[in-house]
């Protein structure tokens, strides 16, 4: 399943919510996967977010981005991957045309971030397109 949902140039929030990823991994087969466009500026607050969300009910999660949206240096795009099974998603894989962060380097990026529930913001500024 692949989610690049934008309304008025955001994300709207009824998609970035634990509910929402549990409702998706629910109607995935256990072989499937969910793959996430965002949009996001340079310290990425709004990524770290629904990337702690996911992880919360998926057992393998992993973010693909150049190198220089991770540094912080500019506004862009990441993909989130994340799948039911651990060690399912072909992080080396990925990582051949992208800079990948899975397992221990995906939770020090993720940080303190706070999962998101439904009828509740994030608590970040999301970005505009």
């Amino acid at each position: 399943m692949i989610s690049d949902v934008y309304e008025g140039a955001q994300m709207p929030y009824s998609v970035t919510s634990l509910e929402f990823a549990q409702s998706v991994a629910h109607s995935l087969r256990n072989s499937g996967r969910f793959i996430i466009n965002v949009t996001d500026l340079p310290v990425l607050a709004f990524t770290r977010v629904l990337t702690a969300t996911l992880r919360e009910v998926f057992a393998d999660v992993c973010l693909l981005a150049e190198p220089n949206m991770l540094r912080g240096r500019r506004f862009g795009n990441v993909v989130i991957a994340a799948a039911k099974r651990a060690g399912s998603l072909p992080v080396k894989r990925l990582g051949q045309s992208s800079r990948v962060l899975a397992g221990a380097d995906l939770t020090e990026f993720i940080g303190g971030a706070q999962v998101t529930h439904d009828g509740t913001a994030p608590g970040i500024t999301q970005p505009r397109l």
